[in-house]
């Protein structure tokens, strides 16, 4: 009798342990895996947060570190959705000067959609600058404005992908050894915008968030750091420090037209003008990136007979798409005299 019941406690027990670690297979979870560049972080933190309903969350769903290289592979479990990868803490070397910088300032990422599986997001200073356009796309970060803020950085550097490429300067793949060209310019610029006394790691904060307000405040860079971001380019390809073998491509820089419209008739007959104009493949208009609002003055200014009195208004909204519009409205109680009117933008 004693011998049956220790056999049926052994089965009692085996079953109980063949139920918890077994009868079927996990669960498959959400992998966030990638680099942390600017020069390589080594020993870096990395956090990842779920934007749910637009809005990031303050808890991250997990975190994990850098390595040498600054590779890190972070398990957000079963959650499905847009994401932040931010990076903290942690060093590098920086590309063109070869000292060793400390990264004081938070580097970031977004992307609208992390699904199961394995997903690669690099981390870099053009994903933070991608990350702040998106945050200037309104009040929520939603996935139009976050894919819409990865493509026009990337497209403004002539790079492919600026989230699931990762930067590598001795590769052989020419869409990743362009990438870390790109970032080895943003190194010069670092450099060469640095101030007298002023270390690399208090430069690249300050020149972030110069940039960053730009973007997230102006929905892109300003003639002046096109400028200076096209030099870093032009020296840092001529230093020989670039050792990927691939051409860097200057950003385009804006460029203004002018419509010229013909009013005829009695003084007083016109009270309005209104005119939508198509604009040319790949042309935008700089404007308010949640009301499309085109600040008057200053990207759309009028002269002519279409300015004359005080009674005038100017309204110009920029509409993207295939073609982009932008909607340029004039009213004038007076009315508009006969002649010729000029539209800037």
């Amino acid at each position: 009798m004693k011998a049956k019941c220790c056999i049926a406690l052994a089965l009692s027990l085996a079953a109980a342990l063949s139920g918890c670690g077994g009868g079927g297979s996990p669960a498959p979870s959400t992998v966030i895996s990638g680099m942390a560049a600017k020069g390589p972080i080594r020993a870096g933190t990395v956090k990842v947060y779920a934007i749910r309903d637009g809005v990031q969350g303050s808890t991250p769903l997990a975190q994990g570190d850098t390595d040498a290289g600054g590779n890190y592979t972070v398990d957000c479990g079963s959650y499905k959705g847009a994401v932040v990868v931010e990076v903290t803490g942690g060093s590098y070397k920086d590309e063109v000067s070869g000292t060793t910088v400390n990264l004081k300032t938070p580097l970031r990422a977004v992307f609208a959609n992390a699904s199961t599986g394995r997903k690669k997001v690099a981390v870099t200073p053009l994903t933070e600058l991608a990350y702040k356009k998106a945050r200037g796309g309104g009040p929520k970060l939603s996935a139009a404005a976050i894919d819409a803020a990865n493509a026009s950085i990337a497209a403004a550097f002539n790079l492919t992908d600026i989230v699931s490429t990762l930067p590598d300067f001795s590769g052989v793949d020419d869409d990743r050894k362009k990438y870390a060209a790109a970032c080895g310019s943003f190194a010069q610029l670092v450099n060469d915008d640095k101030g007298s006394g002023e270390s690399l790691d208090d430069a690249l904060p300050r020149l972030l968030n110069r940039l960053g307000d730009e973007m997230e405040h102006g929905g892109g860079f300003s003639l002046d750091s096109i400028g200076r971001m096209n030099d870093a380019i032009t020296k840092f390809s001529n230093s020989g420090r670039n050792q990927t073998g691939s051409t860097i491509t200057p950003l385009p820089a804006p460029t203004s037209g002018l419509l010229k419209l013909t009013t005829s008739g009695n003084a007083t007959t016109i009270g309005a003008i209104d005119v939508t104009v198509n604009l040319p493949a790949g042309v935008t208009v700089k404007a308010d990136p949640a009301t499309g609002e085109v600040q008057q003055g200053g990207i759309v200014t009028i002269s002519g007979v279409a300015a004359i009195g005080d009674n005038r208004l100017v309204s110009a909204k920029f509409t993207p798409g295939t073609p982009g519009r932008l909607h340029i409205a004039l009213i004038n109680t007076a009315g508009f005299g006969p002649g010729l009117s000029r539209l800037r933008g």
